[in-house]
């Protein structure tokens, strides 16, 4: 039976938390509602209990008091019996009216004693004594004016013959005091019992109120939002393995040992803004002592420009021992992008093309930003000789030459490198670059990079790169030794 129990409240929790949010929300507000309205009802309940017994508090408990007191002062110290001593002691007559005028007060008082809705057989008997007592008082104080006027008895005799047993109207005193304390006590207990279980209602009330806006913010907007962020974190994860597979193809389409590459020096950094990146590029030694250099940068970064990389690096494999001039290599790859791919996107490259037989370099340049040679402390730009792969059909490249000898040196780098910003949106810039090359025109190629790349982490202090960036340095020597 346990088991039945928790499978059906398990489907009956799925059930719910399969709704759209807008249907959760519809619910449990109605829910809230309900729970309103009952909280509602069970607080004007208690609310109009709470009414009653105050209303019985203020016209039973607060009257006792007010007659009790008034009692007690027409009857005690300066009341009728203090008046009624007086003229024992005095037989002074205007005692005698003052006597009557309390008596006269007291009764009513006790007439409207008796009048209270409920009063007790115990408090009516001792209003009875009470009244009987101060009747007695007026009865002999009668006796005693009578006594005074006859002229036979002297004031000792008279108090002797009016004496009274007031034990009577202080046991009634007594009696009402107590029925008094015994209804306010209980009456003032009511009260608080009714005033701490209104605040308690009024406190479940609130914990219910929370409670529902809890839910519904759980079930409309945070359990949906958890169950998004599971699934967006499966998928983040499956992703990234997607990403770490991509990273390695992308690592197995770029050249790997380049020390095989004689009197030539290759110094290389790759660094992709995430797993992947939108730069590739490409070494081959299209027969002895011929090389060839290759460097494109798709638009973008990260899984879009990669798979364009793939593609520019798949079109390219297919020519580049092929084509023996760098211009019109672009040309033709140019034209196969616009013919067989219409996906209107555009990359910049550079083909360098070094003779070691020969001592040349030649190159030409699809809309990349300008890279630099340097030969005997001269720096020299090598700039746009076209537009970017992709602008249209039948662009026209052309190719530039250079003599290329020993110790001669070509840095070959992406946009990435000199288009970062700092904290306050300030470009790095080309002429960065530029000006480092040409302070340090001494300096193997290697150290060149190494210096450009601590210049820019310092300009940066910090901040996140903004783009791919790809450099490699060229060096001519005449043994190999290539940095990666």
């Amino acid at each position: 039976m346990k088991n039945i129990y928790f499978r059906d409240e398990k489907r009956m929790f799925s059930w719910f938390k399969n709704l759209p949010a807008a249907r959760k929300f519809r619910y449990l507000s109605v829910l809230n509602a309900l729970n309103l309205f009952l909280i509602g009802i069970v607080v004007f309940l208690a609310f109009r209990i709470y009414q009653n017994k105050n209303s019985y508090y203020q016209e039973e408990i607060v009257p006792r008091q007010k007659y009790l007191l008034d009692m007690k002062s027409q009857m005690g110290f300066g009341g009728l019996i203090h008046h009624y001593y007086i003229y024992m002691l005095t037989f002074d007559i205007n005692s005698v009216d003052t006597f009557g005028d309390k008596q006269e007060k007291l009764f009513n008082i006790i007439l409207d004693y008796r009048h209270l809705a409920y009063i007790t057989p115990e408090e009516d008997t001792a209003l009875a004594a009470i009244y009987n007592t101060v009747g007695i008082y007026a009865q002999k104080i009668g006796m005693a004016i009578r006594l005074k006027s006859s002229g036979m008895f002297n004031p000792a005799e008279i108090n002797d013959f009016v004496r009274i047993d007031e034990t009577p109207a202080l046991e009634g005193f007594d009696i009402i005091e107590k029925s008094y304390h015994t209804l306010e006590e209980k009456a003032s207990q009511e009260i608080a019992g009714l005033l701490a279980l209104f605040v308690f209602i009024m406190f479940a009330a609130l914990l219910l109120l929370f409670l529902s806006v809890f839910l519904i913010n759980y079930f409309v907007f945070v359990k949906p939002l958890d169950l998004a962020y599971d699934e967006l974190k499966k998928k983040d994860n499956y992703t990234n393995i997607d990403l770490q597979i991509a990273k390695k193809i992308q690592a197995n389409i770029l050249p790997k040992d380049l020390s095989k590459f004689q009197n030539c020096k290759f110094t290389i950094r790759y660094l992709p803004l995430t797993f992947i990146g939108g730069d590739v590029y490409d070494i081959i030694e299209m027969r002895r002592g011929v090389f060839r250099v290759f460097l494109a940068d798709a638009t973008g970064h990260g899984i879009q420009a990669a798979l364009l990389t793939m593609l520019i690096k798949s079109e390219y494999e297919k020519m580049k021992e092929v084509i023996s001039q760098p211009d019109e290599l672009l040309e033709i790859l140019n034209n196969e992008f616009i013919e067989h791919y219409a996906l209107n996107f555009f990359f910049s490259c550079i083909i360098i093309d070094i003779d070691m037989n020969k001592k040349i370099l030649t190159y030409a340049s699809a809309g990349h930003p300008d890279q630099y040679y340097i030969h005997n402390k001269q720096v020299t730009a090598l700039v746009p000789t076209g537009k970017m792969i992709g602008m249209k059909k039948d662009l026209t490249y052309h190719f530039k030459q250079y003599s290329f000898h020993y110790r001669d040196r070509v840095l070959l780098f992406t946009d990435g490198l000199f288009e970062e910003f700092d904290k306050y949106g300030a470009l790095w810039g080309e002429d960065q670059i530029r000006s480092l090359i040409e302070s340090n025109v001494t300096l193997p190629v290697h150290q060149i990079i190494d210096l450009i790349m601590s210049s820019l982490e310092v300009y940066l202090n910090g901040i996140q790169k903004n783009d791919d960036i790809t450099l490699i340095g060229i060096l001519l020597q005449k043994s190999a030794n290539t940095h990666v």
